[in-house]
């Protein structure tokens, strides 16, 4: 059975919600523990306790980015999300990736969907640490414009900190995520649940009618990576702005995500939600 942590700054954007969702349905994942980063830690925390219902032990982490300006919020967080108040996160995300991945080097998989600033942290901490993670699988860049995306963005030491270090990293940039755009009318089996109403809340809030579910793209990529092309192995590097390249490199340990079959990930994607 896979182990695997997933470090995440859930609330805004919905699809961070969608990977909490469809993590039980991959029944061969041991799920260790849930961190969250960036901003309103505390808020971030309810709210994945509210979607894990208890199901995993969940940690705040840090607030404010490494370097970067100070976080941005949408504003709606939690608000289709009843009985928050009820929840609390533990104290202590770094100390747990520290601890877990120690105790079991070789074994831990992480799933970094936020700013990098928990990872970076730990890092920090522990320059032996990045060496014991089996793999790390980051939601963030983007390959094909000159662009800085939200999540290197909002700590861009962070992302060069982790990209510097002695790790096999898995990256799933925005240039490809953008592919797959799903009508907002497709997620009605959902109905009025908070993931439900959550989808609609930030289609509205975009003023759009389609979502594109970034981070549960980055989670198929950990667990079926057929459903993708790969760069060959390499060294992504990150500017003080965010914006990034990849070079492939014959030592290299990074891979990014070249492109996807649409289709199929847009089905994938709607079946690991219905489940």
């Amino acid at each position: 059975m896979r182990k695997i942590m997933v470090d995440t700054d859930i609330g805004s954007d919905v699809d961070d919600a969608m990977v909490l969702t469809a993590l039980p349905t991959f029944t061969d994942l041991k799920v260790l523990g849930i961190t969250c980063v960036y901003g309103d830690v505390e808020l971030r925390g309810k709210i994945a306790l509210s979607y894990t219902g208890g199901r995993y032990p969940v940690f705040k982490g840090e607030s404010l980015p490494l370097y970067g300006s100070e976080p941005w919020h949408s504003g709606i967080e939690g608000f289709q999300l009843e009985g928050l108040n009820s929840f609390a996160a533990a104290d202590g995300a770094i100390e747990f990736l520290l601890s877990e991945v120690n105790e079991h080097p070789g074994e831990i998989e992480i799933l970094a969907i936020g700013p990098l600033t928990n990872i970076a942290t730990a890092i920090k901490r522990d320059p032996s640490w990045s060496s014991k993670v089996k793999a790390l699988y980051v939601m963030g860049g983007d390959f094909a414009r000159d662009f800085a995306e939200h999540n290197f963005k909002c700590d861009s030491l962070a992302a060069q900190i982790v990209f510097g270090a002695d790790m096999r990293i898995w990256v799933m940039p925005l240039n490809v995520t953008r592919q797959v755009s799903i009508e907002i009318g497709d997620f009605d089996f959902l109905g009025d649940s908070a993931l439900g109403k959550e989808i609609r809340q930030w289609a509205t809030y975009r003023n759009v009618d389609f979502n594109n579910p970034h981070d549960l793209i980055a989670l198929l990529m950990a667990l079926e990576p057929d459903l993708f092309d790969f760069s060959g192995l390499g060294q992504v590097t990150v500017s003080e702005g965010g914006k990034c390249s990849h070079a492939e490199l014959e030592r290299g340990r990074h891979k990014i995500v070249s492109d996807l079959d649409e289709l199929a990930v847009r089905e994938r994607v709607l079946q690991v939600l219905r489940k």
